[in-house]
C-alpha cells in the first residue's frame, strides 16, 4: 500500500492509497488509470463493487479515503480541519503523483462522484486535467426547483447550526455523510448560498479542463440543471444522461454503486472524448 502526507497550512495527516490493477483474467488492460474521488462521508469500502467492476473492464484505479476519514486517522473532530482548496492543491496532486509513479505509461483521468467531482472540477479548471463526474453538480440552491430548493435551504440552516455547536459537521446525525471538516462544509455552504467558489482565491474562467459529466435520471441530489452548471467549469465538457436499473433501492445518487455497469459502460463508450 502507498501513502503520503496531506498538508494544510497548520496540519499534516497521513493518507493511505490503494492501487487496483486490471483483472488478469480479462487480459484487456486499457492503459488508463482512474483516480477516484469519492462522495462526501462515504468510506472507500463502499466503492468495492465499483472498483472491482472497473478493473474487470480494464481500468487501473488509484483511490483513497479523504484525509481523516475511513481508514485514515485521526478522524474528523473539532480542530481537525481542511477545506476544498486544501483538497485541490494538496490531496489531488498527491494522488496523481502516485498514479504517475505506479502506472507511468497510462493516461490518467480523475473520476469524481458527488463532492468528489466538485473537487475534481475545480482542479481540472485550473490545471487543464481530464475528468469524469458522476451524480454531481453545482449545489447553488437556485439549481433546484420547488421542494428540492426548500430542502437545500433547510440544509444550509441546519448545517450552519451544527458546525457552530460541534466545530465540525456531524453528518451522521442528519443523514449527510459521517464527520465532515468545518472549513470543507463552510466552503460547501458558501457555494450552496451563492453558486460561487470564492474560497479558491483564483479565477476559474481559465479556458482549461476537459470533463465528461454523467447525470443520473431521477437523482434528486444532483438534478440536471446543477450538473450542467458544474460542467461549465471545464472549457471542454460533455454532459450525458444515464438511466440506472429501476429495481435498485435507494436514491439513484448513490444507489448506482450497488450495480455500476450502466455508469461504467457510459464512460467506456465515451473514452474517445479524452483523445486529443
Amino acid at each position: 500500500m502507498h501513502s503520503f502526507n496531506f498538508k494544510t497550512k497548520k496540519q499534516s495527516y497521513p493518507v493511505k492509497v490503494r492501487i487496483n490493477e486490471p483483472s488478469d483474467s480479462q487480459n484487456n488492460n486499457l492503459n488508463i488509470t482512474l483516480v477516484l474521488m469519492t462522495a462526501i462521508g462515504v468510506p472507500l469500502r463502499k466503492y468495492r463493487t465499483f472498483i472491482d467492476a472497473l478493473t474487470q473492464k480494464g481500468f487501473t484505479v488509484v483511490s483513497a479515503d479523504y484525509p481523516c476519514c475511513g481508514e485514515n486517522r485521526p478522524h474528523i473532530k473539532r480542530g481537525v480541519d481542511y477545506g476544498y482548496r486544501d483538497l485541490v492543491v494538496s490531496f489531488i496532486p498527491k494522488l496523481i503523483d502516485v498514479a504517475k509513479q505506479t502506472t507511468p505509461d497510462n493516461q490518467i483521468i480523475l473520476f469524481g462522484h458527488s463532492l468528489g467531482a466538485h473537487i475534481a472540477s475545480l482542479y481540472c479548471a485550473t490545471t487543464d486535467f481530464a475528468m469524469v463526474g458522476v451524480a454531481t453538480g453545482n449545489i447553488h440552491y437556485k439549481n433546484w426547483k420547488g421542494f428540492g430548493k426548500i430542502k437545500i435551504l433547510a440544509a444550509i440552516v441546519t448545517f450552519e447550526l451544527l458546525i457552530r455547536v460541534y466545530g465540525y459537521l456531524p453528518g451522521y446525525k442528519v443523514g449527510f455523510g459521517h464527520r465532515e471538516a468545518k472549513t470543507l462544509m463552510k466552503d460547501w455552504l458558501h457555494t450552496a448560498k451563492t453558486g460561487r467558489y470564492d474560497f479558491m482565491r483564483k479565477s476559474l474562467n481559465t479556458g482549461l479542463g476537459r470533463g465528461l459529466f454523467i447525470n443520473i435520471v431521477g437523482d434528486d441530489f444532483a438534478p440536471y440543471k446543477s450538473t450542467k452548471r458544474l460542467s461549465k467549469l471545464c472549457a471542454d465538457s460533455q454532459l450525458n444522461k444515464v438511466k440506472i436499473d429501476p429495481s435498485l433501492k435507494g436514491n439513484p445518487h448513490s444507489a448506482w454503486l450497488k450495480s455500476p455497469n450502466e455508469i461504467i459502460d457510459e464512460v467506456y463508450k465515451n473514452l474517445d472524448f479524452f483523445v486529443d
